[in-house]
């Protein structure tokens, strides 16, 4: 009988469980294999470990890996926090103004699921932000990533989503409720507004240049492994 590669993967996992992980998740150059979320967090840093007196093992990391910064000075660079705070402030207030209001469009199904699924773009665009402004000059890897990158990301899907969320009231407008477009035109109008800041955000973001900036952090003789 021919096994599959995904049965073949589970059997040799089996076969090698309760070896030493640095063999069964990793190898000893590249280091002690944890999980995804883990090497996320930590990339860049180097573990060191030293053996206590009672046999467990102590783990102190480190960042080694080159800083990445952006090329802005410290007055730009809070100038441009502020500024990402309140244009995700601004473009929130009007996504709620134009969702919450008690119109056709905002009840119809072809309307509200694009509505809902922008809005848990929205808080995942505030997390990002937040990320991103509480971020020092100087970042790790997984800060950049989880900054630099995800405002990048969650802007744009965010403006995809308020975008898409305007044609369908459109389209719900022209072919169903036509004569109620005098009433929905101030609505629609905030809820294209709202896409404006973010869009915005991320121009400029997409378009800022970061730099590596050597790390001068030194690590001590113990066996030590860089986490990539």
């Amino acid at each position: 009988m021919q096994l599959s590669d995904r049965t073949k993967k589970f059997l040799e996992k089996m076969m090698t469980f309760g070896q030493d992980p640095r063999t069964e998740l990793g190898d000893l150059e590249t280091g002690f294999r944890h999980s995804n979320y883990y090497h996320k967090y930590f990339q860049g840093y180097t573990e060191i470990r030293t053996v206590r007196k009672n046999g467990s093992i102590h783990i102190e990391r480190r960042y080694t890996a080159p800083w990445l910064q952006h090329q802005l000075d410290t007055k730009q660079w809070v100038l441009t926090k502020a500024a990402y705070v309140l244009g995700v402030l601004l473009s929130t207030v009007l996504f709620l103004v134009a969702m919450v209001q008690r119109v056709p469009s905002n009840i119809a199904s072809i309307v509200a699921a694009p509505g809902m699924l922008t809005a848990m773009l929205v808080l995942l665009m505030w997390m990002s932000v937040c990320a991103y402004v509480t971020a020092p000059r100087k970042m790790t890897r997984w800060q950049y990533q989880s900054g630099k990158k995800k405002v990048e990301l969650f802007t744009r899907l965010t403006t995809v989503g308020i975008l898409l969320t305007a044609v369908m009231k459109v389209i719900y407008l022209c072919v169903w409720a036509r004569p109620f477009w005098g009433e929905e035109i101030p609505g629609l109008l905030a809820l294209v507004a709202s896409a404006i800041p973010l869009a915005l955000m991320y121009l400029k973001e997409h378009n800022m240049q970061y730099q590596e900036i050597e790390n001068e952090t030194l690590v001590t003789e113990e066996e030590r492994y860089q986490i990539w």
